[in-house]
């Protein structure tokens, strides 16, 4: 086995972690250091064995994702002395970038792109059955489940936001027919199982809705973006389970309490929307808004207005002193991912930030309709998955924590390198197939 492929195969493994035990995964470790900085300290080993492809610098995403780790590096170094690890544990959420490098090589090293999707519609299954079980246990029974030693954490905490982005993700996954077309040889699913599975995701949807609308916001736009290319696809199967759920739920008042005055059920679905498209009177979900507002917009009044504009405050000061949002949470950061980079990195920070995901949307639209003219309508969907996908990421982490801790970042960032790694070879696939059409008319394409 090359070490390219036993490094994607740890990188899976984890990435599973992080997806089904969430929070409670990424406390793995010996406080302050967790399985997560231990798996990229050991991912440097990979530049030292040689095993990644230096055609990853083709791509213009890779010299964003450097420019990116660069500037932040520069907004980190000079606080270390002042605040050590906590310059450090700010850092993360630049310095989890450094995945989408080292995943973008090896699976270009490898030719192991195709693999990627095998390896999602294989432990998907596992995900929709295993999650919201684990998440209820958490919200139940976070009393006397065991904890990590040195934190408060449970070994158990299954965060609905987070959930949901990778419930989104599957409905992508679903809707678009990908689990049909990347199973092992001589594998199937039948109408009787994908139903199934579309009706087990639609209870884990409305688990984490219940609880969480940037969750439940997530699917919803992850879902659009499918329907959007593929109008007439499969995700429209989903609408008959989730009529079948709707129903059940409304019609015998099916509630179960999990804390904070919110219960699992479609009546707060419909609540979380109420609250999303206008001014609820419920004070249980007008509560966090109002603070969340507040603080947003001090960073914005002091970066894009203020002494802050051109290096922000750096990595190590606490957000929440600074702007006196300080709680018993302990949140450094302000509950929006795209807000922190700017608060830290200041605006030069921010741009390439932007600049970064708006080149990611472009790039993958291209490969999609570039994959769909050479007839490859399976790498031409890979393209929407990877779109789906990260807009749930990026609404998750518009409202949450998320993009600043493993679970988040380092989900991001895999998927950063695998979509660096597959409009790399579709680049190369479509100049190829344009060259052997010049040469030989008629010519097939090939494939990753």
């Amino acid at each position: 086995m090359s070490v390219s492929r036993f490094y994607l195969i740890a990188v899976g493994v984890l990435l599973i972690g992080y997806a089904v035990f969430n929070k409670g995964f990424a406390y793995v470790g010996v406080a302050p250091i967790f399985i997560g900085e231990v798996f990229l300290a050991f991912s440097f080993f990979l530049l030292l064995a040689g095993s990644y492809s230096s055609r990853m610098f083709g791509s213009p995403l890779m010299w964003l994702i450097i420019l990116f780790i660069t500037w932040g590096a520069i907004r980190t170094l000079p606080y270390i002395e002042a605040f050590g690890l906590n310059a450090l544990r700010d850092a993360v959420v630049w310095g989890y970038a450094f995945y989408a490098v080292f995943i973008a090589g090896a699976l270009l090293q490898g030719r192991l792109v195709g693999a990627v999707p095998r390896w999602f519609a294989a432990w998907m299954p596992w995900f929709l059955v295993i999650a919201p079980i684990l998440y209820m246990l958490g919200q139940k029974a976070a009393d006397i489940l065991p904890k990590w030693p040195g934190t408060e954490t449970a070994m158990i905490h299954m965060k609905p936001g987070d959930m949901a982005v990778h419930l989104a993700g599957v409905a992508a996954f679903l809707g678009l027919g990908l689990h049909r077309r990347f199973l092992k040889p001589g594998q199937r699913i039948s109408q009787a199982k994908e139903f199934s599975l579309w009706m087990v995701w639609g209870i884990g949807v409305i688990a984490a809705g219940s609880r969480n609308r940037g969750g439940m916001m997530s699917v919803f736009l992850a879902c659009s973006i499918v329907l959007l290319f593929k109008p007439m696809g499969r995700l429209n199967r989903v609408i008959l389970p989730a009529l079948i759920v709707v129903f059940l739920g409304l019609a015998f008042d099916i509630k179960v309490p999990v804390g904070g005055d919110r219960y699992f059920s479609v009546q707060q679905i419909l609540d979380n929307i109420e609250s999303v498209v206008s001014k609820s009177d419920k004070s249980e979900l007008t509560g966090t808004a109002s603070w969340r507002i507040e603080w947003w917009t001090k960073i914005y009044e002091e970066t894009v207005h203020g002494d802050f504009f051109w290096d922000g405050r750096g990595y190590g000061v606490d957000l929440s002193k600074v702007h006196n949002f300080a709680d018993a949470t302990k949140n450094r950061s302000p509950h929006n991912g795209h807000l922190t980079i700017l608060a830290r990195s200041g605006m030069p920070g921010l741009v390439l930030w932007v600049v970064f995901l708006g080149l990611v949307g472009l790039l993958l639209l291209q490969g999609y309709f570039r994959m769909r003219s050479l007839g490859q309508y399976d790498l031409a969907d890979l393209n929407i998955w990877c779109m789906a996908y990260m807009s749930a990421f990026m609404v998750n982490s518009s409202f949450d924590v998320y993009l600043e801790g493993p679970q988040g970042g380092i989900w991001f960032w895999s998927l950063m390198g695998f979509v660096v790694a597959l409009t790399e070879e579709q680049r190369l696939l479509y100049a190829q197939s344009n060259a052997s059409l010049r040469s030989e008319p008629g010519a097939s394409p090939g494939r990753l």
